[in-house]
């Protein structure tokens, strides 16, 4: 009995051993967060197509000057608009490049830091502090950069197994430097 027993503890052992070892190697899946944190990989890979989109569009509707290709794969940007917040303000960032007549772009969107979200079930917030510089042609017809740092919060929803975006909250510069997500 005695031999039975040194044997059951060794093996209670060894698959405590293995269980914990395989444990601490497998991913740790977060699906609530209450602050801002760097999304795990597979999570990245789901978020960034998404932003990358929505900047092309942005960058587009900037370039172009129309916004119809934007609000029509982002409807929910044309309402809800808070300029004096930043909220939705697509428009009014359009209209203002514009000015300048802009032939190209280059947006990064994790030019400061990388991007940190905080997710709830199928919503998530993503922050992002990157750079957004527009190309023109100055008086001199020398080529310029206009534009520069930020600081962006996206809203996400989970539709149909992907992320769509249905808000925008740029940090304006009356809110620069409290700006403390």
């Amino acid at each position: 009995m005695k031999f039975l027993n040194n044997q059951t503890n060794v093996l209670f052992l060894f698959l405590f051993v293995v269980c914990s070892l395989m444990a601490s190697c497998s991913p740790l899946k977060i699906f609530t967060s209450f602050e801002y944190i760097e999304p795990d990989p597979e999570t990245y890979a789901a978020i960034m197509p998404v932003i990358r989109e929505y900047f092309y569009y942005r960058k587009q509707a900037i370039i172009s000057g129309s916004t119809e290709q934007l609000f029509s794969r982002y409807p929910e940007l044309k309402r809800d608009i808070e300029l004096s917040k930043g909220i939705n303000a697509e428009e009014f960032h359009i209209k203002n490049y514009r000015q300048l007549q802009p032939v190209d772009g280059n947006i990064f969107p994790e030019y400061y830091e990388k991007i940190k979200l905080k997710i709830d079930h199928d919503k998530a917030e993503v922050l992002l502090h990157g750079m957004e510089l527009y190309l023109f042609s100055d008086e001199n017809n020398e080529y310029q950069d206009s534009g520069g740092e930020l600081k962006m919060i996206i809203h996400m929803q989970r539709k149909n197994d992907r992320w769509c975006i249905y808000k925008t909250d740029e940090v304006t510069q009356s809110e620069w430097r409290e700006f403390s997500p």
